[in-house]
C-alpha cells in the first residue's frame, strides 16, 4: 500500500528533505527499501550524538529506527555496513557480550555432569548455573549447546528429555487410535487421551501418531479433513462482515460472531475471511485489533509519568492510572512505558514493587512444613495457602517457591494431587450442561450450579467444562443456544416452572 506520510521532527527539531515522499511500507507502518540520501545524512548526523550519551549500536539503531520509522535490524545492519564503509566511526560503547572465562567453562563442564546424572532437563540446568554465574539463562544455554557441538561435555541428547516409546506403549497407541477414530475425535483429542493414559506429554503422543502415519503404520484420520464452507454459508461470511465492520468490530471479533452463527471454531472463520480478502471478495478491514500510540499519547504518557513517580506511585500503579485516562488496557501502557525506558526518554522509577527475597529461616520454615502437610493429605495448592497464611505471603508466591525448591531436589515429590472427575460426575456435568443452557444460563453461571451440586469450584468446573468440549465429548454450550429452536426453549422454562 502506498500513501503519505509525513516525518516526527527528530531531537533536534529539523525535518530532513525528501521527508514526505510516497513511502513504501512494511508490517505496522515501517518503510521497506534502499535509504534515501537524506536518511543517511540523518543517521551521519544522530550517530556521534548518541555515542555520546554511551549508547552502543543496538540502542542507537532502536532510537534512530523510531525517527525514521524503519525496524531495528534494518538500521542496525545499516550502521555495520557505514562503519565498513568508513562512513561512520566505530562506536567505543560496546554490546554487553562478555566472554566466558576459564573459572565460567569449569563450572559449567562441573554442574552438567553432576546435574546430567539426574536427569535435570537444558532449560532447569541452564537456569541453575546462570543463576550461580550471575549470567542470562539465554546466554549460559546457548554456551552449553555450543560446548556439546565442540565435544567438551555430554555425548548427546539428555535422555531423560527424550525417553523413546516402547514396545506396550506403541501398541497402546494404536489400539486407543483405532478406538477413538471411530468416536469421531481428531488427531489432537486422541492425543489428547492417550497422553493421560501413558503419562506423556499431548506434543509427545501427538508427533508419534503423525510419525505413524507417515510410516503407514496407521492409517490417515478421516476427522482431520476439514468440512468445506458451503456456498450459503460464504455468502452469510460476506453479508455479516460488511455489517460487523460498520460496527467497528476488528477481524478477531468479527470470526468470533460468524463462528457462533455456523457453529465453526473462530480460527476456521478467520482464515476463510483472510482467503476472500486475498481473493477481492471482501474489502479491507480498518478496524485494527492494534492500535498504534500517537504523539500525543506519548507526550502525555512521558508528562503523567513524571508526575506520578514524584508522587510515588509504582509502575504498575502509574501505568492504571495512565491507562484510564487513554483509554487503553493497562498491559499496554506498561508495554510502552518499558519501551520509553529503553530508550531513556523517561527515567528510572525509585519505587520498585515489592518483592522480599526470602531468607534462609523462611526456606527451611517452608520445607518443615511442607513435609508435615503434604503427610496431612494436601495437595500443593492447600499447602500454599496454609503456608501464605503463616508467612504472611501470597498463594502464588508460595507455589513457586515450592515448584523451585522441589527442581532443585530439596523437596519430594507431593503425591496428594487434586481429585479427579469420576465417570458419575462426568455423566451428571453433560446431563446439566444440556438442562441449564435452556434456562439462559452461561457457561460460568452452569459451572457454579453444577459446582455447588457436587461440591467442587466453580473455576475447577469451568476448566473440566472446556477440556470435555475440546474432546468433543459435548457441543459447544455457546452452538447448542444459536441453533436450539426457540419454542424447545418456551417448552423447557414452562417444564421447569411446573417442577418447581
Amino acid at each position: 500500500m502506498n500513501s503519505v506520510r509525513t516525518r516526527k521532527t527528530h531531537a533536534k527539531g529539523r525535518i530532513p528533505k525528501k521527508m514526505a515522499e510516497p513511502l513504501d511500507e512494511g508490517p505496522a507502518g515501517m518503510r521497506k527499501g534502499r535509504y534515501t540520501k537524506a536518511e543517511v545524512e540523518l543517521i551521519k548526523e544522530r550517530y556521534p550524538e548518541l555515542v555520546e550519551e554511551g549508547l552502543n549500536d543496538t540502542e542507537i539503531a532502536r532510537r534512530i529506527g523510531k525517527e525514521l520509522r524503519r525496524s531495528v535490524d534494518s538500521v542496525d545492519h545499516k550502521l555495520r555496513r557505514m562503519s565498513e564503509d568508513g562512513g561512520i566511526e566505530r562506536n567505543s560503547n560496546r554490546r554487553d557480550t562478555k566472554k566466558y572465562t576459564e573459572h565460567e567453562i569449569k563450572v559449567i563442564k562441573q554442574r552438567y555432569l553432576e546435574f546430567f546424572g539426574k536427569g535435570m532437563g537444558y532449560t532447569g540446568l541452564a537456569k541453575r548455573i546462570a543463576d550461580e554465574l550471575k549470567r542470562k539463562n539465554s546466554s549460559v544455554k546457548r554456551k552449553i549447546q555450543e560446548m556439546r557441538k565442540a565435544g567438551k561435555i555430554g555425548e548427546g541428547a539428555n535422555p531423560q528429555e527424550r525417553k523413546k516409546f516402547t514396545e506396550k506403549e506403541i501398541e497402546l497407541t494404536k489400539k486407543g487410535y483405532s478406538e477413538l477414530v471411530k468416536k469421531g475425535l481428531n488427531d489432537y483429542q486422541i492425543a489428547r487421551k492417550i497422553s493421560v493414559e501413558l503419562g506423556r506429554k499431548i506434543g509427545s503422543v501427538h508427533s508419534r501418531i503423525k510419525r505413524m502415519q507417515e510410516k503407514g503404520e496407521i492409517k490417515e484420520n478421516p476427522n482431520e479433513e476439514g468440512k468445506k464452507f458451503t456456498d450459503e454459508e460464504v455468502e452469510l461470511i460476506k453479508r455479516m462482515y460488511v455489517e460487523l465492520v460498520k460496527q467497528g468490530l476488528n477481524d478477531s471479533e468479527i470470526a468470533r460472531k460468524i463462528g457462533k452463527k455456523l457453529g465453526r471454531s473462530v480460527n476456521s472463520v478467520d482464515s476463510k475471511i483472510k482467503r476472500l480478502r486475498k481473493n477481492g471478495e471482501i474489502e479491507e478491514n480498518p478496524n485494527k485489533a492494534w492500535k498504534g500510540f500517537s504523539d500525543e499519547e506519548i507526550k502525555l504518557t512521558k508528562r503523567r509519568y513524571a508526575e506520578l513517580v514524584e508522587k510515588g506511585l509504582s509502575y504498575r500503579e502509574i501505568a492504571r492510572r495512565i491507562g484510564k485516562e487513554l483509554g487503553r488496557s493497562f498491559e499496554s501502557i506498561l508495554k510502552r512505558m518499558r519501551e520509553l525506558r529503553k530508550d531513556r526518554e523517561i527515567g528510572e522509577n525509585s519505587k520498585k514493587v515489592n518483592r522480599r527475597k526470602y531468607c534462609g529461616e523462611e526456606i527451611e520454615s517452608i520445607r518443615r512444613r511442607y513435609n508435615e502437610l503434604k503427610e496431612q493429605g494436601l495437595n500443593d495448592n492447600e499447602i500454599a495457602r496454609r503456608i501464605g497464611n503463616e508467612l504472611g505471603r501470597s498463594v502464588n508466591s508460595i507455589g513457586d517457591k515450592i515448584k523451585k525448591l522441589r527442581r532443585d531436589r530439596r523437596i519430594g515429590k507431593n503425591p496428594n494431587k487434586e481429585k479427579r472427575y469420576s465417570d458419575a460426575e462426568i455423566e451428571l456435568i453433560k446431563r446439566r450442561c444440556h438442562e441449564l443452557v435452556k434456562k439462559g444460563l452461561n457457561n460460568k453461571q452452569i459451572a457454579k450450579e453444577i459446582g455447588e451440586e457436587i461440591g467442587r469450584n466453580t473455576g475447577s468446573v469451568k476448566e473440566k467444562i472446556r477440556r470435555m468440549k475440546m474432546d468433543g465429548e459435548f457441543v459447544d454450550i455457546e452452538i447448542i443456544r444459536e441453533r436450539e429452536d426457540i419454542l424447545g426453549v418456551v417448552q423447557a422454562l414452562e417444564d421447569f416452572g411446573e417442577e418447581e
